[in-house]
C-alpha cells in the first residue's frame, strides 16, 4: 500500500520540488499537464507575495513529489496558448544573434538576473540578443533546456518597437531552436497570448503546432 505524506514548502525549497514534480509529469507524457518546469523557474525572476507562502505538496514512499497545490501571485488574470514542436537533428548555431554570456537585463535589472541564477535550469549561454548599430538591444530571447525531459522552452521573446517587422524575431527564434537542438532538446514548447496573432503566426511558420489553450478567469480582489 502506497502512502502520501503532506509537506509544506516555501522559497527555493518549493521551487526545487515543483521543478521535480513537473519534470516527472513531462517524462510520463510529452504534452500532458499545463506547465513546463522552466516556466515556473522563469516566474521566479520577480519577487512575489507567494514566495514565502507554505505551498502544499504530497510526497510518495520514495520521497518524490507526487502532487501539489500551488498558489502564485499574478496580480491579475490572463489567458495563453501553448505550442509544441518536435525537433530534428541539431542545426548550426546562430551567426548574427549572439549569446551574451550574462543576460541583458535592460528591462528587468540586476535583481532578475540574480534570482534566475538561483534556479537550476537557467543557462545564460542560451540567451540570445540582437543589437542595433548603436549597440542598443533590438531583439532578444531566453531559451531554456531541461535535460531531464529533453524539452526546450522559449520564455521570453521580444522585439523592441523601433525594430519590428524586420525579421529579427524569426532570426532569434530559429537561432535559439538551433541552440536547443544542439543541447539535446527533442521538442520545444512556447506559449503566447491569443490576442497577439503576429506571435502565433511566427511560431506556426517555424513548425510549432498548437496543443492546448488555457483560459484563466479572475474576479475582483477579496476584501
Amino acid at each position: 500500500m502506497h502512502t502520501l505524506r503532506e509537506r509544506h514548502l516555501a522559497g527555493l525549497d518549493y521551487l526545487e520540488s515543483v521543478t521535480v514534480l513537473l519534470q516527472r509529469i513531462r517524462c510520463a507524457h510529452p504534452t500532458a499537464g499545463l506547465y513546463q518546469a522552466a516556466e515556473l523557474q522563469w516566474w521566479w525572476r520577480n519577487p512575489r507575495s507567494t514566495d514565502e507562502f507554505a505551498q502544499l505538496f504530497w510526497f510518495d514512499d520514495h520521497d518524490r513529489p507526487a502532487a501539489a497545490v500551488i498558489a502564485t501571485d499574478w496580480g491579475d488574470g490572463s489567458s495563453a496558448s501553448a505550442g509544441s514542436r518536435i525537433l530534428p537533428s541539431p542545426g548550426s548555431t546562430p551567426s548574427t544573434s549572439k549569446s551574451t554570456g550574462t543576460v541583458f537585463w535592460h528591462r528587468g535589472g540586476p535583481l532578475v538576473e540574480a534570482r534566475l541564477r538561483q534556479t537550476s535550469l537557467y543557462r545564460p549561454d542560451l540567451d540570445l540578443v540582437v543589437h542595433d548599430r548603436h549597440d542598443d538591444v533590438a531583439a532578444y530571447g531566453l531559451f531554456w533546456f531541461d535535460p531531464e525531459t529533453a524539452t526546450g522552452v522559449v520564455e521570453p521573446m521580444r522585439t523592441e518597437d523601433d525594430h519590428q517587422r524586420r525579421g529579427l524575431a524569426r532570426h532569434v527564434l530559429t537561432s535559439g531552436i538551433d541552440l536547443l537542438a544542439a543541447a539535446g532538446a527533442e521538442r520545444i514548447s512556447i506559449g503566447w497570448e491569443p490576442d497577439n496573432p503576429a506571435s502565433g503566426h511566427l511560431y506556426r511558420s517555424v513548425g510549432l503546432e498548437p496543443v492546448l489553450r488555457t483560459d484563466v478567469f479572475s474576479g475582483p480582489p477579496r476584501r
